[in-house]
């Protein structure tokens, strides 16, 4: 169900992660989640950049390693390295890999990519259009949207209600009080979690883990909230457990059972009509 991830790899918020398998094992090198602002779009397929990085090198990586990295947007500069083509464009448009539909080569060639933007305060979601107009550049990318019925993760509100925190109730809450922007993405040892956010965020988090099918919200929330969810991923195994400190293991839950206890949440299997990016061209790009 969960498809497995590479080894390690950078997430917006900041955080490292070690990863065996399809199981985060250890955080490494981890502070304290940082208060900072947040878009409140969590998904760019109908925008569009108005502007372009100012230097860029791209090459192609046939180093034969697993592992990749794409880091958050520092200064206005992404940084990438060895990540399948498919990844970057779907992070371009800040959606699901499955989102994208394309030729199959954009799933085994890889590419490490440095841009450098004329603005080191642009916002994290225009770095990401940015690489778009990178992609229609050096790769030709041409592409149209069209709407697919297609497998998701559906998710909607459980049977017993919510059981999510009040922002002001929270880590935030001294912060909202005094005026302060206070919001963070989490992505946990064993999970994920929002700190005054909406469920667009829990969901765009939670896609991370959950590549093969879309994470679509259908709770119909509008408001901003607090929840952690941490579960025990099926395939861990019981060496790999016990090299984790215990007060970092999982209950031993699944996602499905974790999201229904801890947040009120279902997480449901359905079929569901999704906006994805369909590749009209594409080329491989000359070397820097």
């Amino acid at each position: 169900m969960l498809r497995r991830i590479s080894r390690q790899f950078s997430l917006p918020t900041g955080f490292l992660l070690t990863v065996t398998g399809m199981a985060v094992v250890l955080l490494v090198g981890v502070n304290p989640p940082v208060s900072r602002a947040q878009t409140s779009s969590f998904t760019g397929i109908e925008t569009s950049a108005s502007q372009a990085f100012d230097v860029t090198t791209v090459k192609l990586n046939t180093s034969g390693d697993p592992g990749w990295r794409l880091g958050a947007p520092q200064h206005g500069t992404e940084t990438i390295v060895n990540l399948e083509l498919r990844k970057i464009i779907a992070s371009s448009f800040r959606i699901q890999d499955s989102m994208v539909e394309g030729p199959a080569w954009l799933n085994n060639t890889r590419y490490d990519i440095v841009a450098k933007g004329p603005d080191p305060n642009i916002s994290n979601p225009e770095v990401w259009e940015m690489m778009r107009v990178l992609l229609a550049e050096r790769f030709q990318l041409k592409y149209h949207l069209e709407t697919k019925g297609m497998p998701i993760f559906a998710i909607p509100i459980a049977k017993g209600g919510l059981k999510l925190q009040k922002p002001e109730d929270g880590r935030c809450g001294p912060a909202l009080k005094s005026g302060q922007a206070c919001s963070s993405m989490n992505f946990l040892p064993f999970g994920v979690g929002i700190v005054n956010m909406p469920i667009g965020a829990l969901t765009a988090a939670l896609g991370r883990f959950l590549q093969d099918r879309p994470v679509v919200d259908k709770t119909g929330l509008t408001d901003k909230y607090d929840v952690a969810v941490t579960w025990l991923p099926s395939d861990l195994k019981p060496e790999e457990l016990q090299n984790v400190p215990k007060e970092m293991r999982p209950d031993d839950v699944s996602i499905f059972e974790a999201f229904e206890k801890q947040a009120g949440l279902k997480l449901e299997t359905q079929k569901g009509a999704v906006q994805v990016v369909v590749v009209d061209k594409l080329e491989k790009p000359s070397q820097n």
